[in-house]
């Protein structure tokens, strides 16, 4: 394939499009005309087969100038935005240049206003449909996503146990704490169950049935792991500082686990860097927080006010 990197013969593209464009003009007037009772013995005018062909040119370099530079500083401006949305608003305002542009030469040859805006909006959709899958397929070809073709690069800060180690869900309403102290022993590559924390907890039938009922006290299946596992914990309300020591914890290998404000136990899975690159080369820059939710059995993130408005957090050695 040859490529024109000093941009050589740049001038020779709007001669490309102007020609084409002329060149549409003239052969849809030969058609129309041709189409019409008397054909072309009958109807033929060389006056408005040289306006059409005239305009088609015009239209041509319109679209390739004007539409060019508004289409590209529509895709690459302020937002930064490309891929699918990019590609879509960038078809769609060329689509409907184009497309006003036929309408118009349509008009002159028919006389009916209507085709104007037909014209128009036929090109706008067109353009903004076909503009945004080729730029969302464009942005998924070079690994951006598929949507705005921004760039998503993630670094781990910290994390809890190993990368495959997968989250584990309640069996019952009531613990989620015990299923969270579960989780955390694994990433110590340990063997205890919700079940034993529920057990050692619950020290007969009838508390074990409270328990059960109304929800498992936080501090107490803390005690009961410690009694188990040798693991000691600290327990702190958050404070201003909170996010710093959060990532310290972790990093230097202790586990975390938050009492949320509603009163539900999460273990925090990774503190994650995520760096967002825009199509306009400009970086955006996002701290992740991501906990182990025994209620929906899975990994996700948490903004930070929900750190803050923790009950409580347990740091564990």
């Amino acid at each position: 394939m040859y490529t024109d990197p000093s941009g050589e013969f740049a001038w020779f593209v709007p001669l490309i499009a102007i020609g084409v464009s002329a060149a549409i003009a003239a052969t849809t007037y030969t058609v129309q005309v041709a189409c019409m009772p008397g054909r072309i013995q009958q109807n033929w005018d060389w006056g408005q087969f040289a306006f059409n062909t005239m305009f088609g040119a015009v239209s041509g370099a319109f679209s390739c100038g004007v539409g060019a530079v508004v289409s590209t500083s529509l895709a690459m401006g302020a937002a930064g935005l490309a891929g699918f949305w990019g590609g879509a608003i960038s078809g769609g305002v060329a689509g409907l240049i184009t497309g006003t542009m036929n309408g118009v030469v349509n008009y002159s040859m028919s006389g009916n206003q209507n085709v104007i805006w037909k014209s128009a909006l036929i090109g706008a959709g067109t353009g903004f449909i076909v503009g945004g899958l080729m730029g969302g397929a464009q942005a998924k070809h070079e690994g951006k996503s598929y949507w705005k073709g921004w760039e998503y690069n993630n670094e781990t800060l910290a994390m809890s146990g190993a990368s495959d180690l997968p989250p584990l869900g309640q069996k019952i309403n009531s613990d989620c704490g015990p299923t969270v102290v579960e989780w955390i022993d694994k990433t110590y590559s340990g063997e205890i169950t919700s079940g034993q924390i529920m057990q050692e907890t619950s020290k007969n039938l009838k508390k074990l049935a409270e328990n059960l009922k109304d929800g498992f006290n936080d501090k107490s299946i803390w005690d009961a792991y410690q009694k188990l596992s040798g693991h000691t914990y600290k327990r702190f309300i958050p404070n201003s500082d909170e996010l710093e020591r959060l990532l310290t914890n972790m990093q230097n290998g202790n586990r975390v686990a938050l009492t949320l404000s509603n009163y539900h136990e999460v273990a925090m899975r990774s503190i994650v860097k995520e760096t967002i690159t825009k199509a306009n080369g400009r970086n955006i820059e996002n701290i992740l927080y991501n906990v182990m939710d025994p209620w929906k059995g899975e990994y996700y993130s948490i903004p930070t006010f929900e750190i803050f408005d923790a009950k409580f957090i347990f740091y564990i050695k």
